[in-house]
């Protein structure tokens, strides 16, 4: 009977032991997850600051005009260079002009980017070529009028039926009556043409 006792007491106290380690076990496995998982929230905090920094810290405005679909200021990461600045403004025009643009250029802030046309160095050429250029609108025919920078086949050939049609002109502003001659072609080529 005192050997039932024995181990009945001895099992009660193994019992014991092992409820209190698994007391133990378990609080220190909760203390653990808790203590990982603010330190795991801590550090998702702590990026995002970072990350909302950087963002504030990286950003550059820059002016881009000229052969760009959307020209204007626009926002942009700093180290962007002007292929992400001309992407960002809607891509390129059909008249763009490359040859003078260094793509790969790394753009700062408060930059202007200007995407040449690539009739602009024409239009130069064509405007010192007509500087000389001096034409006689009542006595010149189709191909001298052709010579005029901004009067092509078409309207040399209205010039020349509005001559036949209406006498000779008096004064060059009478070239405006002409169709397809307006104010702002007359602009172009009011040095390069005399009445006489």
């Amino acid at each position: 009977m005192d050997i039932i006792n024995k181990y009945k007491y001895l099992l009660a106290i193994i019992i014991i032991i092992f409820t209190i380690v698994g007391v133990i076990v378990y609080n220190s496995m909760q203390n653990n997850t808790e203590e990982e998982y603010n330190f795991k929230e801590n550090e998702i905090e702590k990026e995002i600051i970072k990350e909302t920094i950087k963002e504030e810290k990286n950003k550059i405005k820059i002016h881009i005009s000229g052969e760009v679909i959307n020209p204007g200021v626009i926002e942009i990461e700093e180290g962007s260079r002007i292929i992400d600045a001309v992407n960002l403004a809607g891509g390129l025009t059909e008249e763009a002009d490359l040859t003078k643009v260094n793509l790969a250029y790394i753009l700062e802030d408060a930059m202007k980017i200007n995407i040449p046309n690539i009739n602009d160095i024409q239009e130069i050429l064509e405007e010192e070529t007509s500087e000389k250029i001096m034409v006689n609108i009542n006595t010149a025919n189709v191909e001298e009028l052709q010579k005029i920078s901004g009067i092509g086949l078409s309207t040399a050939q209205k010039i020349v039926q509005y001559r036949k049609e209406h006498g000779k002109f008096t004064e060059i502003e009478e070239i405006k009556n002409v169709t397809g001659v307006g104010e702002s072609k007359f602009e172009k080529i009011k040095n390069n043409i005399y009445v006489k």
